[in-house]
């Protein structure tokens, strides 16, 4: 017959089980509520309530998981690929409808071509692709989920015209040059890294302990 010591033990880790399982489960709420956008109207409520409900939970997931904690590299880089999802999908969303300049399209092909060359440094250094939880990639973040809605609030879906119109060239090219100083700081931390940390705040930090 177990003992209450057992019977407290067993209590302690379904409870640290289920802790666990919160924030992957809202991670993978925002992967399912970014996979759906593309179904909804543009604009419409409906959008704005599944893209504010995939940016909370973003939120939400790291919040608990080390309020409660139960961080995980997993968790870190479950995150970071669903961040990466996200991030895909509304660059889509918004390039399919929008005219967009070619400085800006660029722009975004190099930052592509410094987050595929740091892929694959990772996979042949650490058999993994590295997704960091760095400061700039934090801070990118945020400025691509809130993005969109400045340009949905300066009435650019509701009546399509050159995205570069205005104050919105200066909001844009804030966001590449954050998104693009992210990419080569997560190329930097990958190369200097000696072992994958997916909680690495910055290159600098690894120089500076070199």
């Amino acid at each position: 017959m177990p003992s209450k010591d057992d019977e407290q033990a067993a209590i302690s880790g379904g409870r640290r089980r289920l802790a666990m399982l919160v924030p992957h489960m809202l991670t993978t709420m925002r992967i399912l509520c970014t996979l759906s956008l593309p179904f909804l109207p543009l604009p419409s409520v409906a959008f704005i309530i599944v893209y504010v409900l995939a940016g909370l939970s973003d939120v939400l997931d790291g919040m608990l998981a080390r309020r409660w904690h139960v961080a995980s590299s997993f968790g870190a880089s479950y995150d970071s690929i669903a961040d990466t999802v996200f991030t895909l999908v509304c660059i889509w969303l918004f390039l399919s409808y929008l005219l967009w300049p070619v400085w800006l399209i660029a722009a975004l092909a190099c930052i592509c071509v410094i987050k595929s060359l740091t892929a694959i440094i990772g996979w042949r250094k650490y058999r993994l692709i590295p997704f960091v939880h760095s400061t700039l990639n934090k801070i990118t973040g945020i400025l691509v989920f809130f993005t969109p809605m400045l340009i949905i609030a300066a009435s650019l879906i509701a009546a399509p015209e050159h995205i570069t119109n205005g104050p919105r060239t200066l909001i844009l090219v804030g966001l590449c040059l954050f998104a693009a100083a992210a990419a080569v700081d997560e190329l930097v931390i990958t190369l200097l890294s000696p072992s994958f940390d997916a909680n690495r705040r910055s290159s600098v930090h690894i120089r500076r302990s070199v």
